[in-house]
């Protein structure tokens, strides 16, 4: 009796204990602040919470470091709004959540005043994807509040330069608006801190600035990129008469255009350009030149899908009744075929000469080195970096690198020498002689491999030039030799959720798209103290992610979607991926239908549903294609009959909407090891390469492969005694594990 009683107390006595040490001193504990909370009375009570993934970033636009104190740096997200740290990179707080935008451009430290901080909203990337912002914020204390200073209507902001004489003079470079005309683009100044703004250059409603870089040694020395640029309903026009280079030596009271004396003719396209600090006569440019493309829609898309007209040029598309341009109107005709580059001159490394990985192992060639093949001759017509040695008045063309320039076209001088620059790309490509040969920093160039590819922002430690950071799809990068080996900063969750989707289980898991990414699953809650982890969550599809789906009637059926209509289905039980990606009759290969498509459960629930034109893409998805459309991973493997999975019917939309419902006796199946659900990995100092992340994913699975209904039972005890950690797999498996012994005892059968 005496112990029980003492049991029975135990909780009383550890209660007052247990309080004591988790409140704060003087009163109850505080919630945290709502973020953005809802006025609607339904929603007012609803916290969001972050519950990741931070396993991978999303696109970075720019990374800022304090001169005065390097270890507060600042990055802007394009659609992750501004992160800090003060501890030079070991940990990150968002500090811009409850403003217009969190689309960021770009950011720019005051020189001496780290609580100083001005932050562009709106990326100027050109992506479909692209967000708008709503002008310029400014802190006085560090980041803890934002003011919006005006600009508004620019929607994106390029580049903030500060007078580092005079830091109350700020510049900014706005392209404008990405998918129409607008006349508040252009360079932007202000004396007084961002009380008041002077348009001091301003081309035209088509034409915006994109770069701008000052003089270190002569702040009334400025030079800065014009770019002509707009995206409609179905493509992009990159350049035009409207972009240019240009100076100014009065602090932007007068411009002059740079022409000619070495760089080349003709029509230009997104420019990115910087000056040497140790050599301030040294200028880089890297122009996008020449007109590359002739009137061509995405595949699949509408052509009349645009409602405006283009700027006349390459990518030109004119709206419904309108009259289209005639060849020689402003922004360039239309290069005829005979112009078309040559495979041997491309400038990124996609196809033939990689001008941009000239110094790698393979010596612009490849893994092969091209056995002893002549590299190409610079072309001065084409896209490429130049260089200046006096302050713009002449150029040379060192080098025909430039890849993909709407997407990256970002150029920066090593602060302690005017030989080392780097440029963007897919990945970073580095130059030690000035700009003549460049390598990439990766493995094909001879470094390591950051975490992911397409960079977007590069930072050089002035102090330091070993120490380096990049900013790409994926997030954050850091180096501490100069791009040899690098530190994956896998602590924000910042990734570019194009679609969210969740399954009926208790707790119910999490599924997203994720731009460059894949697609994703996750808790929505765990049992853990620590909350969700990186490794709770795990990838089930490639590319870019975009829509996804969940059988409402059995949760481990899940589908993904992705470029170009590729769409999958998944049983996470198994780790069995099907292509159920619609094809016309007859059709081989790839699909008939471009761009995105988007996946969800029909309205006819797991027995599908079958439209006139769905049942035909049906068909072709479900007879395999024709003799000779499988390769060697596929297979038409037949459903076993022991456990018959329904197929959910899948709506593919790539202009129009096609039902379709694949057949579970006959499918094509691309065979894979089965997937883990939950990687086991949980390193936060680097993310793992690819090949590590596959091994990742399927480690410990073979063991528990039982697909039969039979083995259901036996796989479920399976996944219990391999520790699965995945808490609706496992948890369902143990009610029903612990169900059949209650049943058991009580006699039941």
């Amino acid at each position: 009796m005496l112990r029980r009683l003492i049991r029975l107390s135990l909780p009383l006595v550890m209660v007052p204990l247990f309080m004591t040490t988790v409140l704060p001193q003087g009163g109850q504990q505080q919630p945290p602040p709502v973020i953005n909370q809802s006025n609607d009375p339904l929603l007012k009570t609803f916290r969001f919470r972050s519950i990741g993934p931070a396993s991978m970033g999303g696109r970075i636009d720019d990374i800022a470091v304090s001169e005065s104190d390097p270890s507060i740096i600042y990055v802007g997200y394009a659609v992750g709004g501004v992160f800090k740290s003060d501890n030079n990179g070991t940990t990150f707080t968002p500090v811009f959540e409850t403003y217009g935008s969190a689309s960021i451009g770009d950011i720019a430290i005051h020189p001496t005043n780290p609580d100083i901080v001005y932050v562009g909203t709106g990326e100027a990337n050109n992506r479909q994807t692209s967000t708008f912002g709503d002008g310029i914020y400014k802190t006085t204390d560090g980041g803890k509040t934002f003011t919006n200073i005006g600009l508004k209507d620019t929607q994106t902001i390029a580049r903030i330069v500060i007078d580092p004489k005079r830091p109350d003079t700020v510049y900014v470079a706005s392209p404008g608006h990405l998918f129409g005309p607008n006349p508040e683009r252009g360079i932007f100044k202000t004396t007084d801190g961002g009380k008041t703004w002077n348009k001091i250059k301003f081309m035209d409603d088509d034409t915006g600035f994109t770069d701008i870089t000052i003089d270190p040694s002569n702040s009334n020395i400025l030079y800065a990129a014009s770019y002509q640029r707009r995206r409609s309903g179905c493509c992009f026009n990159g350049g035009g008469a409207g972009s240019a280079l240009w100076k100014t030596i009065d602090a932007g009271k007068t411009w002059t255009k740079i022409t000619g004396a070495g760089l080349p003719s003709g029509t230009y396209g997104r420019i990115a350009l910087d000056v040497s600090r140790s050599n301030p006569n040294i200028l880089y440019v890297q122009i996008e030149a020449g007109v590359t493309g002739t009137p061509a829609p995405a595949r699949g898309a509408d052509p009349n899908a645009s409602t405006e007209a283009t700027p006349p040029g390459a990518a030109a598309v004119t709206p419904p009744g309108a009259q289209p341009a005639a060849p020689g109107a402003r922004g360039g005709a239309a290069a005829p075929p005979s112009e078309a580059a040559a495979p041997a001159a491309a400038g990124g490394g996609r196809g033939g000469y990689n001008w941009c990985n000239n110094a790698g192992p393979g010596a612009g060639f490849g893994r092969g080195g091209g056995q002893g093949a002549t590299p190409p001759p610079l072309d001065p017509a084409r896209a490429g970096v130049f260089r200046s040695a006096d302050k713009g008045k002449t150029w040379t063309l060192m080098s025909n690198c430039n890849a993909r320039p709407m997407y990256f076209s970002q150029l920066r001088v090593d602060p302690s020498s005017e030989k080392v620059i780097y440029v963007a790309g897919l990945p970073v490509a580095k130059s030690l002689d000035g700009g003549k040969t460049f390598a990439t920093l990766d493995e094909a160039g001879g470094y390591g491999g950051p975490g992911h590819v397409d960079q977007h922002a590069i930072w050089i430690d002035p102090r330091n030039p070993k120490h380096i950071m990049i900013g790409n799809d994926g997030g954050l990068n850091i180096s501490w030799d100069q791009g040899k080996t690098w530190d994956y900063v896998n602590t924000m969750a910042t990734a570019l959720s194009y679609w969210v989707s969740a399954d009926m289980r208790h707790p119910y898991y999490v599924y997203t798209g994720l731009q460059d990414n894949g697609s994703w699953g996750g808790p929505s809650a765990t049992r853990s103290a620590n909350g969700i982890l990186n490794s709770d969550w795990f990838g089930i599809g490639g590319g870019d992610g975009f829509q996804t789906a969940v059988d409402p009637n059995d949760f481990n059926i899940v589908y993904t979607e992705s470029q170009d209509g590729n769409t999958n289905r998944y049983d996470l039980r198994t780790g069995r991926s099907s292509s159920i990606r619609p094809r016309a009759p007859g059709e081989r290969g790839r699909g008939a239908f471009g761009g995105r498509g988007q996946a969800a459960p029909g309205p006819e629930g797991a027995q599908g549903a079958r439209g006139a034109q769905g049942g035909q893409a049906a068909q072709g998805a479900q007879r395999g294609a024709q003799p000779g459309a499988a390769t060697e991973q596929e297979a038409v493997t037949p459903q076993q009959h022991e456990r018959r999975i329904p197929v959910e019917a899948i709506r593919i939309a790539c202009g129009r909407v096609h039902a379709v419902a694949a057949q579970p006796e006959h499918r094509v199946v691309r065979r894979q090891p089965p997937v883990q659900v939950v990687q086991p990995r949980r390193d936060v100092g680097r993310k793992p390469r690819p090949d590590e992340e596959h091994r990742s994913q399927h480690r410990r699975a073979d063991g528990c492969a039982g697909r039969s209904h039979a083995a259901l039972e036996e796989r479920r005890r399976c996944l219990l005694q391999h520790d699965h950690l995945d808490l609706g797999i496992a948890g369902d498996a143990r009610r029903r594990v612990g169900g059949d012994r209650r049943r058991q005892r009580a006699g039941e059968p």
